[in-house]
């Protein structure tokens, strides 16, 4: 009987997770970009390269405290955000994104986040000027200012996944998603206020969409040959550069190429400020971990697993062992091994492997730390296997928290 261990642990605290992202330079900008350039002093704005007059009183952006103000309604308009106005309260809208500004205050807000703002809104001639940085910023556009020509240039692309002939949109409806990808193989809660639509039928376009108020708002995929913002499937670590809004997750045993992206929308405030345990969330969880393992096993060309009741036992029951006894380790407090455990569950097997993982509060993240060990890797990849099993166990006293085991086998 062939019996394979592996563990791997990995101590995390929430909100520790760095995103990051790769920018490379030949692919093709979205044909979705806007360009709009403002130049202090001129009444003139260009929108995608068409030049327009910001108003018909000739308004012009100004600096203020060294931050450049233009007149809300001509940026508000160029980006498609609906605006109220209330007693010197502006609000602007843009699907799941509220932006919130006061005359003469220089408190703001995105969302449920505040900022500090270096000048604050004013009235100039009767029109409301607003701090430009900020608002594109919060819609995750990029500013360059030109001190030779004093201008100011914005760039905003929305942040997408293709994968095969399938691009999706961060901002995207839900309509738009079902247009291209059909409905979804299962509907998972996620550990923020989205619904993760998950599709698994074919584990060489497996790709995971997040959904909030019927929008896309987060973006997960390994499969190979995916594409997002100049970065792809299979690109080096030293191509890349950061981007705060997509992490790019690297296998060091493949050469430390891009193995898999999450791309999470600024709508979505503390991503790792949560802490949520209920059994809907936790059986996402493991059926994420299945999902990614096979699109993995499909990347290096092996046959897809599948799933085991009485493995998903055996794992989740020394999962919260290991939880509730502060112990991280393959053999149990009882002195059982793995293949002690499956077959105390009524499981049969020729070939048997477990991995561990410890201090991941997320599958997917999970899934990552066991890419980047050789032995949990290989595990993953082993060509015999035909079975997974996988289960959780937590416990707030407990040094890891969070704990995974994956069981493959053979019957």
């Amino acid at each position: 009987m062939k019996r394979v261990l592996c563990f791997v642990l990995v101590l995390l605290t929430l909100g520790s997770i760095t995103i990051t992202t790769a920018l490379a330079s030949d692919n093709q900008p979205d044909n979705r970009t806007t360009n709009i350039s403002f130049v202090v002093g001129s009444p003139v704005m260009t929108v995608n390269g068409a030049a327009r007059l910001i108003d018909e009183e000739g308004s012009v952006p100004v600096i203020r405290n060294n931050s450049t103000l233009v007149p809300l309604r001509a940026l508000f308009d160029a980006f498609s955000i609906e605006t109220r106005w209330d007693s010197g309260r502006i609000t602007g809208t843009r699907g799941n994104t509220e932006i919130r500004m006061t005359i003469g205050n220089r408190v703001a807000h995105r969302n449920s986040r505040q900022f500090t703002l270096d000048a604050a809104p004013v009235i100039i001639n009767n029109r409301t000027m607003v701090p430009l940085r900020f608002v594109v910023e919060c819609l995750g556009a990029e500013v360059e200012w030109v001190s030779a020509t004093r201008t100011v240039n914005i760039k905003h692309t929305p942040l997408f996944i293709e994968l095969g002939n399938a691009k999706i949109n961060i901002g995207d409806t839900l309509a738009d998603v079902r247009n291209i990808l059909g409905p979804p193989d299962r509907i998972d809660p996620s550990h923020r206020d989205f619904q993760w639509h998950v599709y698994n039928s074919d584990y060489s376009r497996f790709l995971m969409v997040g959904i909030k108020n019927g929008l896309v708002e987060v973006l997960y995929t390994n499969s190979s040959g995916f594409v997002t913002n100049n970065a792809k499937y299979g690109d080096a670590r030293n191509r890349v550069r950061n981007n705060p809004n997509i992490n790019l997750y690297y296998d060091s045993n493949d050469r430390n190429i891009v193995h898999a992206v999450l791309i999470v929308s600024l709508d979505i405030d503390n991503w790792n400020n949560t802490n949520t345990r209920n059994d809907a969330f936790i059986t996402a969880q493991l059926r994420q971990i299945f999902d990614v393992t096979n699109a993995f096993r499909v990347n290096y060309r092996r046959s897809t697993l599948l799933w085991d009741d009485l493995a998903a036992l055996t794992a989740r029951k020394h999962s919260q062992d290991m939880a509730d006894r502060n112990y991280f380790s393959h053999t149990g407090r009882d002195g059982s091994q793995p293949w002690d455990r499956f077959r105390r569950e009524g499981g049969r097997y020729s070939s048997l492997g477990e991995n561990l993982a410890g201090g991941f509060y997320l599958g997917i993240d999970a899934f990552d730390g066991w890419v980047n060990s050789a032995p949990h890797r290989a595990g993953m990849l082993e060509s015999g296997m035909r079975y997974l099993g996988v289960g959780f166990g937590y416990n707030a006293r407990s040094s890891s928290f969070w704990y995974y085991t994956q069981i493959f086998f053979t019957p």
